[in-house]
């Protein structure tokens, strides 16, 4: 199953799950492509954040990049945990910004994904 990282954890013995193109439909990267310093610089340049790769097992948790749902439970977690944020207007608040920033973050991971065939 696929994986999305950071690309500031992209290892040599890593590969794509797919391919990477451009908006214009051009390939950068094949699927299966190793990405290697040269592969990760050429991604860099293009301001590519994460790449979707083959899963590997020696991901920690902290490289991987969670999906929305997790992203969402956390932040409930976090904000439930010493916090009673109903009886703080201002702690729903900030909680339900959070939430709006985390969900748009996620919609411009997807349409990167579906614009730019896993580009984001």
């Amino acid at each position: 199953m696929p994986v999305r990282i950071p690309l500031e954890f992209a290892k040599p013995t890593m590969a794509l799950a797919g391919p990477i193109v451009d908006g214009e439909g051009r390939l950068l990267a094949g699927k299966g492509t190793k990405l290697s310093e040269r592969v990760v610089g050429a991604l860099r340049k293009l301001a590519m954040q994460t790449v979707l790769i083959d899963d590997t097992n020696d991901l920690q948790p902290w490289e991987t990049v969670q999906s929305l749902d997790a992203d969402l439970r956390a932040l409930d977690t976090r904000f439930r945990e010493g916090l009673d944020v109903s009886e703080s207007p201002e702690l729903t608040m900030l909680h339900q910004a959070i939430a709006r920033y985390v969900e748009r973050r996620w919609a411009r991971l997807e349409s990167g994904d579906a614009a730019a065939g896993g580009r984001s």
